[in-house]
């Protein structure tokens, strides 16, 4: 696909993202019409992966357990450290049983702070896992490529980010977007792939780090030191200030060609009972959705 599509693509669907939040953001008992005509639109301009479906015990087990399933995180099993080496993200995480709040420096508004991100939706949280996909994902294997959902998103939070801060003078913009930009590549970008583009392009080209992949990690409600943060932050995720233990997973989604690696390490640290779930099926499962739901739903 050519930059100049990608660049329609960028705006047209981050302003979809604006009109769809706007248009859902309260209960009703049918949908819009609106809504069911952008669905039938997207149904037929995002293509369906080619994957397998669950196994109808697998599919009951998966809905039992994402229907308490209320945050999101998108992280992967290997990043770069800055010694030139590797960490293994999962087991450390693991090995602290659980996630550890670190520095994060986006919210312009309420400063620097120590912090994990949830995603509320799970297509979001996917667009942080599919980062560390080594060489990038599979279009046939994923309902709408990384650089999509990264544009649906981000660029919606980066609208809402000029309103709220007034960034209306193009110098002062761009001078945000700059400390944006560099920001992520510290956070994340050169932590999957060294020498990284800062362009879109980088959502699909992936990690660099052979053997990597994506993991994708659900939590249930429970009592988080949820801090307060700037509107367009909390728009899409929530950011936690203590601890998440491991109690609080409801399951794991990772590629099924590393479940039996990913159990084994599970079961080293005595996690047998925290379940993992083939990638290809749970993403097979929410490609049968409408793009509304999962643009605005956690699950």
């Amino acid at each position: 696909m050519t930059e100049r599509k990608w660049k329609i693509i960028k705006w047209g669907s981050g302003l979809l993202s604006l009109y769809l939040d706007k248009r859902l953001r309260r209960q009703r008992k049918y949908r819009p019409f609106d809504i069911a005509i952008i669905d039938a639109v997207l149904a037929h301009f995002v293509p369906q992966p080619d994957l397998p479906d669950f196994s109808p015990k697998e599919f009951k087990r998966y809905t039992t357990l994402t229907s308490h399933t209320i945050y999101w995180h998108g992280t992967g099993r290997l990043q770069h450290d800055t010694r030139g080496g590797t960490v293994d993200v999962l087991e450390l995480l693991l090995a602290q049983n659980g996630m550890r709040p670190f520095k994060d420096t986006f919210d312009a508004k309420q400063g620097e702070m120590v912090s994990t991100s949830l995603a509320r939706q799970r297509m979001y949280a996917r667009i942080y896992a599919d980062m560390h996909t080594y060489r990038g994902a599979k279009p046939a294997e994923r309902y709408g490529t990384p650089r999509f959902w990264a544009y649906y998103f981000i660029i919606a939070i980066n609208i809402h980010a000029i309103k709220e801060l007034g960034l209306w003078n193009p110098k002062a913009r761009r001078r945000q977007e700059d400390v944006w930009r560099e920001q992520g590549k510290k956070l994340w970008t050169v932590k999957v792939a060294k020498g990284a583009s800062s362009t879109g392009k980088f959502f699909d080209q992936g990690s660099d780090i052979p053997g990597n992949f994506p993991i994708l990690i659900g939590l249930r409600q429970g009592n988080y030191a949820v801090l307060k943060t700037a509107a367009y932050v909390a728009r899409y995720e929530i950011r936690v200030g203590s601890p998440i233990p491991i109690a609080a997973f409801t399951h794991l989604e990772v590629p099924r060609a590393h479940i039996t690696e990913v159990k084994t390490l599970l079961r080293k640290y005595g996690h047998t009972d925290l379940p993992v779930f083939a990638f290809e099926e749970c993403e097979a499962y929410y490609a049968r959705k409408r793009f509304s739901e999962l643009a605005t739903q956690a699950r």
